[in-house]
């Protein structure tokens, strides 16, 4: 079911306000799919939005604020990531079209342009999509995560041999590696 959806009909040729509330049930289902390992913070998010119409389209101008944790590249820990964007779209109506020619090509506008069927407008992926692309490719804890942390985390402590807790199994390669180059450097 759609969590955050403006009705055409609710819509004036004015800037009219929508508030919803990103939920952290919401927020978990949505990123339930990814691989990367994002979750919702502890607490519930915000969606601002105006919509207006202008002609056939409808200008939509939203704001997210919401937090999420995702893995810390080096020692997989979760680092707290708090997300604050600012967006505008402009929506055209679908029309019915024959088949499109097999030569058609598409200017930067065409590809820019958003459309929207019948007699509502469902933001649910718009909101999902937006969370994510604020993720960093490499997201690094701030503090206390450097070389030094990651070597005890992997068993490599000198003071210490034996790893504290079990090791994540997506790095027993890394494992591994450290053993063999050890193994080297004794030869």
């Amino acid at each position: 079911m759609s969590e955050f959806v403006l009705k055409i009909q609710d819509l004036e040729e004015t800037l009219k306000d929508f508030a919803f509330v990103i939920t952290t049930d919401w927020l978990k289902n949505a990123l339930s799919d990814t691989d990367c390992g994002v979750d919702p913070a502890n607490e519930n998010g915000s969606l601002a939005v105006q919509a207006q119409l202008s002609g056939d389209d409808i200008v939509v101008l939203s704001a997210i604020q919401t937090s999420i944790t995702a893995p810390c590249a080096r020692c997989l820990e979760p680092v707290a990531l708090p997300v604050s964007t600012n967006n505008s779209s402009v929506l055209s109506p679908m029309r019915k079209r024959g088949p499109l020619p097999e030569d058609l090509e598409l200017s930067q506008e065409d590809l820019e342009v958003t459309f929207f069927s019948g007699d509502q407008i469902v933001l649910d992926d718009f909101v999902r999509e937006t969370v994510l692309l604020e993720v960093p490719m490499r997201l690094v804890c701030n503090d206390g995560c450097d070389s030094e942390h990651v070597r005890k985390y992997l068993g490599d402590d000198p003071d210490n041999p034996e790893p504290k807790e079990k090791i994540d199994p997506r790095l027993a390669p890394l494992m591994e590696m450290m053993a063999a180059m050890k193994r080297g450097q004794k030869e």
